[in-house]
Formats: C-alpha cells, sequence, structure tokens
C-alpha cells in the first residue's frame, strides 16, 4: 500500500498498522513527516498565488489551496495515529 493514498475504508488502514512492526511505522512516520512538510510550502505557495490573482486565477488557485489542506488534514490523521500506535506497542 502506498502511504500517499488511504484506502477508501480508513479502518483498513488503520488495522494495518497494528501489524506492522515498530520500525516499519517509525519509517512511515518519517515519510508522512517529510510529506506532510511538503505540503506545508505548496499550501503557503497557493496562499500568496491566490492573493496575488484575480479572478479565475485566483478561483484556480483556491481550488488547489483546498485540496492541499485536505491532503494535510488526511496526512495528519495518518501522522496521529502511527504515533498512537507506537505508543500502544511500547507499553
Amino acid at each position: 500500500m502506498q502511504l500517499n493514498e488511504m484506502p477508501t475504508g480508513s479502518t483498513i488502514w488503520f488495522k494495518e498498522l497494528a501489524c506492522k512492526s515498530s520500525e516499519e511505522l517509525e519509517k512511515d512516520l518519517i515519510v508522512l513527516n517529510y510529506k506532510m512538510d511538503k505540503l506545508s510550502k505548496e499550501c503557503i505557495y497557493y496562499e500568496m498565488a491566490a492573493l496575488n490573482s484575480t479572478g479565475l486565477e485566483r478561483s484556480t488557485n483556491l481550488d488547489i489551496l483546498r485540496d492541499i489542506r485536505l491532503q494535510m488534514s488526511q496526512t495528519d490523521l495518518k501522522i496521529n495515529k502511527i504515533i498512537s500506535t507506537l505508543k500502544t506497542k511500547s507499553l
């Protein structure tokens, strides 16, 4: 499974986490943190682009920004779930 795409049923993805070793989860966490950093930079770029544009260009920038924020929200959910799973495994 690719980390950049959450399955339709997020419950499936969450159950797969329980089967992974702590080392695999830590690697996934590194990848997701990198992705979140990249998305944050893209978000800033499109926020500035939306502020400095008008009309259709502004609308397009805002649509892209909305998509980026959705990806950030999903990535944040994944990060938090991995952290929670790691804490559970360490008990």
